[in-house]
């Protein structure tokens, strides 16, 4: 564990650099009241690619059917989370895709110095459901984002898993789609748990990862009531995703990022 650590040293500090560096810049539009939706959008997206930089990763995104968003109508993608890369694989990879997409975060990393102000600043999401009264607000906030077309991203799993295999899955972000007539992408990143296993200092650097991309399902066509059908439903086709032999794509989009 100490030799991991050692060895990754180097690229966690590079990593820490990035983050700090856009959060400083995301700070600073915002106190001059310039950060707006497409600024926002950009340095997500930079913070992103240098992240992945920073970990050598390539990536290609693969689609069961073309993924078309219809404007107004909201839409939250939920992915499966094994690893701390899959965040900037998701933030190039669908921002460039689906156009805006905000994630929806743990309340926890808002206290984070910096960062924590700069994730509100640029829209990030979390749902309070420990206090009623602001997670009415929190949800209204992400139904008025969804229908501005913001697409939402969401790790139903609420955790990383240590393995790469999918975990149970929580209820709320299920009732979130359910509540905000939602329709759902289902997603799932392959490989990712190679190249930075969660709880762990083993990182393989210029690796390749898939993002894969399901059919949509509708959340509106469920009650609260049916929230387990369609939390069945969803892991129906995650699990589908995650096995290249039994996924045929009908596109393709190849990420090559340029190592520094």
């Amino acid at each position: 564990m100490i030799i991991d650590f050692i060895r990754a040293l180097p690229i966690v500090i590079k990593a820490s650099i990035c983050v700090l560096h856009y959060s400083f810049l995301g700070l600073y539009e915002h106190f001059r009241k310039r950060f707006h939706r497409p600024r926002a959008d950009y340095l997500i997206r930079g913070c992103a690619r240098d992240l992945l930089r920073v970990f050598q990763l390539n990536y290609e995104v693969v689609e069961s059917e073309p993924l078309y968003l219809e404007p107004g109508k909201p839409y939250i993608v939920m992915c499966n989370h094994s690893s701390i890369v899959d965040i900037p694989v998701l933030g190039d990879g669908l921002m460039g895709r689906i156009g805006s997409i905000r994630f929806l975060a743990k309340k926890e990393l808002f206290r984070v110095p910096f960062f924590g102000p700069a994730m509100q600043a640029a829209g990030i999401l979390s749902i309070d459901r420990s206090n009623h009264i602001q997670a009415m607000k929190d949800l209204d906030h992400a139904r008025k984002q969804m229908e501005d077309g913001i697409a939402v991203i969401a790790f139903p799993e609420g955790k990383r898993s240590t393995d790469g295999k999918l975990l149970p899955f929580k209820k709320g972000v299920f009732v979130l789609a359910i509540q905000t007539g939602a329709t759902i992408v289902p997603a799932y990143i392959r490989g990712s748990s190679q190249v930075l296993p969660a709880r762990s200092f083993k990182i393989c650097l210029n690796s390749h990862v898939t993002l894969a991309l399901g059919k949509p399902v509708d959340a509106s066509q469920f009650s609260l009531q049916e929230r387990d059908h369609l939390m069945e439903t969803v892991r129906n086709q995650m699990e589908t995703l995650q096995k290249p032999d039994e996924f045929s794509p009908s596109s393709t989009l190849q990420a090559n990022i340029n190592p520094t």
